[in-house]
């Protein structure tokens, strides 16, 4: 019970360059100009962060009971930036 803190931490290290990096790197790659570039570069990481914050807050609700959807919603969270990054 006391190293909880410490699969959390795991699993976020984790999880954080697999949510952010690909949707990041599309739109750098599809940035055109620089000024468009920082403004989807921006609006996709903002979706990464909130697309986070989302799953995470779901996760820490239904892994006690739920494990499976708590999965579950860990990867359907990783579609929002994606969605964002190829528009």
């Amino acid at each position: 019970m006391g190293d909880d803190w410490l699969v959390w931490a795991i699993i976020g290290a984790f999880y954080l360059p697999l949510h952010a990096l690909p949707p990041l790197a599309v739109a750098w790659l599809r940035g055109g100009e620089q000024s468009q570039r920082q403004q989807r570069l921006r609006r996709v990481l903002i979706e990464v962060l909130l697309s986070m914050a989302v799953a995470f807050a779901l996760v820490f609700w239904l892994a006690a009971e739920h494990l499976q959807w708590a999965m579950a919603a860990l990867a359907v969270s990783l579609l929002p930036p994606w969605w964002r990054a190829l528009r």
